[in-house]
């Protein structure tokens, strides 16, 4: 029976991105697979370069922005654009995440003489399985030999697991080495009497693009080799195994970003796992996945190519075929990746490869860290879309504790202002001023984006303490720097920001391409928000009612969205010219998604222009710039827009274009095409939305489902106010579905199609509250079918 949840290769990784991911929340691992000559390349969260600076501001910030902001006042936008340049954030040892290392693993078998190989990894039980027969030698009798592996990242257990095995009886044997790749790692093979073999390394991460060069965490990993019967023994660096029925390798990584003592906190992972035979290390690995993992499922139809290896069922969607199956494993493969890289009780966030590394993005232009102006947001918004909301919680937890305390500096130093202020992008070590080029870093408001991310969680759980204790001061906070930093427009008598940009794009001013401004569509949204959130929250919990007034009086005094000449929804103040038509940011149509500002119900006209501007970038004369995240959001705001068949076709340019021969794909802007984790989860969110909203008040099910999809089924979707969904669908209409209602309260609902109510078969009231929309009450824990 075909697993729908299980996709294989039938040959080794050749790249980076066709290797299978495993994650615990913090070490990652990429298993190429090969039969021979194995390697899994290692990650982990806190391997950084770098280290905290409170130097990284102009502490002269005060006056020269007011200055940029007289200046752009007065029309003078080459001067200030200029002057804007003296802002910018100072780099120094920003640092970024690099990769560990790698597992290397030597067979003892001709790789010539191998046939049957399968390398597959099942997102259910997040195991990759690698399979293959070894056919006796020349002249040599017997049967072939099956030989398998199994690794997976152990979040129970915290370390990586490796398993070897063989039909024929002690037909184990192999060779074990770990190596630092570009790094001069010095590792040390040791044969402890008490234990069957070990390898340690110790590693530390420096790197020279992003840092000078002199700082960064000390690492170290250690690995113990158990093998059942046979020889192992220490062979200079590596470790051999000869004859053995099996063999089990147990691998630990800990820095001084979290340990004070790695090594001893390697050696007590180990030892504790240790004492579990491997059946029960891969029977808790399995149980601890799958309690977030089977939360939510999803059907889609079948796929034509079912048994087939994954690079040819991309490559027949990517030649014009369709593959609603296909769909449904990259929704699942979305929830598997934020699961393998953000745990509850991950020491960071997600960072933009996730908790990988392709040894790509951290050393090219933009670096292997927390970007602020849309890729961070989009890893987690599946978190409560899918029912992952403990996956949120490192991202909150870094909020509350690394960035926010490090915006208090830039606020206070760069604005000399209250609250805290964080710009394009982040790290462990906090920075929160701009990049350093204002032509792409000048974001004040990316920390009032990522920000909103508190307000989700509560929105999706009714967490009244958390919104009390954590996401309230920080969003009050937060306000109160904007409610300091918005500027009066004499002409106008609007609230306007800046300096600012509308990241990371441009427009025209006589003839000349420009960036700074002040008061874009970007930063009326962001700001808009988080003051209603703000406002919302203190209503909530009844505090603060004078201040609430005031949140209340500048939201009323920021700019309206504007349309444009083309009919498009503006992205600045004034009605400039796209200087990059074609550019993949969107960051003036966040108001369509995440945010529910601009609705076809609500603002139908607004709704419209957000279409044009979809419709120019797209036809802009040097093509759309694609790109995996742009792409997603493209998706995104159609299915917000209810244009069901437009986000479908962009699901499918996502594959078709921006895919590659497996899942997961790099970004084509990128050299040697860096992989960005967002690729995955913003096409979770896309399709998750498809299929469930309840931005507008309201569970809306069914809002944008394509006609490929005519019948099929979900589970665990999440909506606003604590409610989660189970559905069924045939010919495009509700069949059948079931509310859960985790907080009470009452529940509206929206469908194509009349339903009924009823709660352990007995009918349930419900009163009509708009079109095609019921509402009726609910009690916490109960399940309300609707039929």
């Amino acid at each position: 029976m075909i697993n729908p949840l299980e996709y294989f290769f039938a040959e080794p990784a050749e790249q980076w991105a066709d290797a299978f991911p495993a994650g615990n929340g913090r070490l990652g691992a990429m298993v190429y697979g090969g039969a021979r000559v194995e390697c899994i390349a290692l990650s982990d969260a806190t391997f950084w370069s770098g280290e905290p600076s409170a130097q990284n501001n102009n502490p002269d910030g005060p006056r020269i922005v007011a200055e940029v902001r007289r200046l752009l006042l007065a029309g003078d936008i080459p001067a200030a654009n200029k002057l804007v340049e003296l802002i910018e954030g100072r780099k120094h040892n920003y640092g970024t995440n690099l990769p560990v290392g790698n597992l290397r693993l030597w067979m003892a078998h001709n790789d010539a003489s191998h046939n049957g190989y399968r390398r597959s990894l099942d997102l259910s039980t997040a195991v990759v399985t690698v399979r293959y027969n070894v056919m006796p030698g020349e002249g040599q009798p017997g049967d072939p030999a099956t030989y398998q592996r199994e690794i997976f990242a152990s979040h129970a257990d915290g370390l990586l697991v490796v398993h070897f095995t063989s039909s024929r009886p002690a037909g184990v044997s192999l060779r074990i080495g770990l190596d630092g790749d570009e790094q001069p790692f010095a590792v040390q093979a040791e044969k402890p009497a008490e234990e069957p073999g070990c390898l340690t390394m110790a590693v530390q991460a420096r790197e020279y693009i992003h840092s000078d060069g002199s700082c960064g965490v000390d690492g170290h990993v250690c690995m113990q080799v158990r093998a059942q019967g046979g020889d192992v023994r220490a062979q200079g660096d590596q470790i051999v195994v000869e004859g053995s029925d099996s063999v089990t390798l147990l691998l630990a990584f800990a820095s001084t970003l979290t340990e004070a003592e790695p090594a001893a906190a390697c050696r007590q992972r180990i030892a504790a796992a240790a004492q579990l035979p491997y059946a029960e290390l891969k029977q808790r690995h399995i149980a601890d996945h799958q309690d977030l993992f089977d939360r939510a499922s999803l059907d889609l139809g079948p796929s034509p190519l079912p048994d087939r290896p994954i690079n040819e069922r991309m490559a027949a969607v990517q030649a014009g075929g369709e593959d609603p199956a296909l769909a449904a494993l990259l929704f699942q493969f979305g929830r598997y990746l934020l699961i393998g890289s953000s745990r509850a009780d991950s020491p960071l966030p997600a960072h933009l490869t996730g908790v990988w590394n392709d040894n790509i993005a951290c050393r090219i232009g933009w670096t292997c860290d927390c970007h602020l102006d849309i890729n961070t947001q989009m890893n987690y918004w599946i978190a409560e879309l899918t029912d992952l909301s403990e996956c949120h919680l490192p991202l909150m937890r870094w909020l509350e504790n690394t960035l926010a305390p490090s915006g208090r500096n830039t606020a206070r130093t760069l604005y000399g202002l209250p609250g805290w202020v964080a710009h394009i992008f982040s790290s462990p070590w906090g920075f929160t001023a701009p990049g350093w080029s204002v032509r792409w870093g000048m974001h004040p408001t990316g920390g009032a984006w990522v920000a909103t991310h508190l307000w989700d969680h509560y929105a999706f759980t009714l967490d009244r303490d958390f919104l009390a204790q954590h996401a309230y001061p920080l969003l009050k906070e937060a306000a109160a720097f904007y409610l300091a930093y918005l500027v009066e427009d004499p002409s106008s008598g609007l609230l306007l920001s800046g300096p600012s940009s509308s990241p990371e794009t441009a427009y025209l001013y006589e003839g000349k391409s420009y960036a700074i401004c002040l008061g874009p569509t970007v930063d009326r949204i962001l700001i808009g928000e988080l003051l209603a959130e703000c406002i919302a929250g203190g209503a909530i919990l009844d505090v603060d009612a004078e201040l609430r007034s005031q949140w209340q009086a500048a939201l009323d005094r920021l700019p309206p969205f504007q349309i444009g000449k083309h009919g498009q929804l503006q992205e600045w103040l004034e009605d400039y010219d796209e200087a990059l038509p074609h550019h993949r940011h969107t960051s003036h149509l966040l108001g369509v998604f995440p945010f529910g500002q601009i609705t076809p119900e609500d603002t139908p006209q607004l709704a419209q222009a957000a279409r044009v501007s979809i419709a120019r970038r797209q036809s802009g004369p040097e093509g759309y710039e694609e790109g995996s995240w742009g792409r997603n959001l493209l998706t995104l705001y159609s299915a917000r827009l209810d244009d069901a068949e437009t986000a479908y076709d962009s699901l499918q340019i996502l594959l078709r274009v921006d895919g590659d021969r497996s899942l997961m794909a790099g970004t084509k802007l990128a050299p040697r095409h860096a992989y960005e984790m967002d690729y995955n989860t913003g096409a979770t969110a896309a399709i998750a939305e498809m299929l469930l909203q309840s931005h507008q008040g309201y569970l809306h099910l069914l809002p944008a489902l394509p006609s490929a999809w005519p019948a099929g089924e979900a589970g665990g979707l999440c909506g606003r106010g604590g409610f989660v969904v189970d559905m069924r669908w045939q010919d495009g209409q509700v069949v059948t579905a079931t509310v859960q209602s985790r907080r009470g309260g009452t529940c509206r609902l929206r469908s194509g199609k009349p339903l009924t109510v009823t709660l352990a078969g007995q009918p349930v009231a419900a009163t009509a509250a708009g079109p095609d929309t019921i509402e009726f009450a609910t009690e916490p824990g109960k399940n309300y079918t609707l039929s």
